[in-house]
């Protein structure tokens, strides 16, 4: 067996910045889901329940990060 090492993407310049950040998130088969989730801030991690914007908790299972 070979040991082979797949190389690092290379990104252009333009993959930095918000438009094409926007037309990943616009092309995204999925994006309709995303409300679904909650995605935490740093500042969410260190609690052990999420409350999406607008809303103190949420109801529903403690959310526990096990690292």
């Amino acid at each position: 067996m070979t040991n082979t090492k797949a190389s690092k993407p290379v990104f252009t310049e333009e993959a930095a910045s918000q438009e094409y950040a926007a037309s990943l998130d616009a092309a995204d088969p999925l994006r309709e889901f995303r409300d679904q989730f909650i995605i935490p801030s740093k500042a969410n991690l260190a609690t052990k329940k999420l409350a999406k914007p607008g809303q103190s908790t949420l109801d529903g299972p403690d959310y526990i990060l096990d690292c």
